[in-house]
Order: C-alpha cells, then sequence, then structure tokens
C-alpha cells in the first residue's frame, strides 16, 4: 500500500465528526495510477468506509442476537458453556440481547461508548470458553492445529480489530453531543 490511506485517516475522520475537512496537497491530486474510475471510488470508500464499517458490525450483531433470542444459535451450547454461572437459556437470551442492543447501537450511531464498552466486553467475553476449556478449541492440544470452535472464537479478533477502528471515529468528550453520533452520508 502506498499510504495514502493513512495519510488520509485524520481527515475521514474530521469529515465523519463534521469539522473542516483540509484539502489534498495539489502534488497529490488525482494523481493515482489506475483506471479513471478507481478515483471517484476510493474517494468514495475514503468518506465512507467508517461508516459502512460500523454499519456492518451492527447488522451482525443484530442478526447473531435475535439467533439466540429465537433460540435458532447454532453457538448456544458455547455462549452457556462461557456463562456457567446462569442457566443454559438464560446465558444465550442474555448474550442474545446485550449483542442486539449492541447492534441497534452500532446501526443507530447512538450512544457509541456505551455501545462500544458493551462490545469489546462480550467480544473478551467469548474467549472464556477457550480458555476454560483449551481441549475445545485446539486439535491435539495445538494452539496452531484449531478446531470449529477454535477458528470461530479467534475470528473475533478481526472483530475486536474492527470495533477499534470505529472507536477511533468516535469524538472526544469535549465536542458537542450532536458530534458523538457518525452521520450517514446524504
Amino acid at each position: 500500500m502506498d499510504g495514502v490511506a493513512d495519510e488520509n485517516w485524520p481527515e475521514t475522520i474530521r469529515r465523519m465528526r463534521g469539522g473542516p475537512v483540509a484539502s489534498p496537497p495539489a502534488d497529490r491530486e488525482r494523481t493515482e495510477p489506475g483506471p479513471p474510475m478507481e478515483a471517484p471510488i476510493i474517494d468514495f470508500m475514503r468518506r465512507n468506509s467508517l461508516t459502512i464499517l460500523r454499519l456492518a458490525l451492527g447488522v451482525v450483531f443484530v442478526w447473531f442476537g435475535v439467533l439466540k433470542l429465537a433460540d435458532a444459535s447454532p453457538v448456544a451450547d458455547l455462549v452457556a458453556d462461557g456463562l456457567a454461572f446462569l442457566p443454559d437459556r438464560a446465558a444465550v437470551v442474555l448474550t442474545g440481547s446485550v449483542e442486539t442492543l449492541i447492534g441497534i447501537g452500532l446501526l443507530s450511531g447512538r450512544f457509541l461508548r456505551l455501545t462500544l464498552l458493551l462490545f469489546f466486553g462480550l467480544l473478551a467475553g467469548t474467549f472464556v470458553p477457550v480458555i476454560l476449556h483449551p481441549s475445545i478449541a485446539y486439535q491435539r492440544a495445538n494452539p496452531l492445529a484449531l478446531t470449529v470452535t477454535g477458528e470461530f472464537v479467534v475470528k473475533n479478533l478481526v472483530l475486536i480489530a474492527a470495533g477499534l477502528t470505529v472507536v477511533a471515529a468516535v469524538p472526544k468528550r469535549h465536542e458537542p453531543d450532536s458530534a458523538a453520533r457518525i452521520e450517514l452520508p446524504g
């Protein structure tokens, strides 16, 4: 990667917050190589990728949460094992409710600090069964040979990274309350 996206990161966050946006240096305007349609697509993604990421995470969390609430989740047993101090169904309903709330928070862009706190707490909790019962995650006690359950849990590292990216776009506390919501473009 040529670093252009990294250089525009603060600009993207300022744009999402509604703040002033710096113009690109004259020597960088439309100098990216590639087909003619590539530059508008890249510009669109620079402006909207964080919002798209937040919305995609929201959809995933609502979807997974509703599956648990409807007693249709294929990971109900894993969830129940992670919250062994609760009755199985209560553990699944609690997790499904929290996932659904996280999803709604991400989709609406409201209460993002609370939403992301729940998000990281929930994802940290997904590692509990692997820590308590490593045999469900690793084949032959080899941490490089994951089971299906191990892969399911380890993929949460990607969700955590996506959440960290969304956190980076949350306005600082001293900014006006209206800026705390990441607005959809348009």
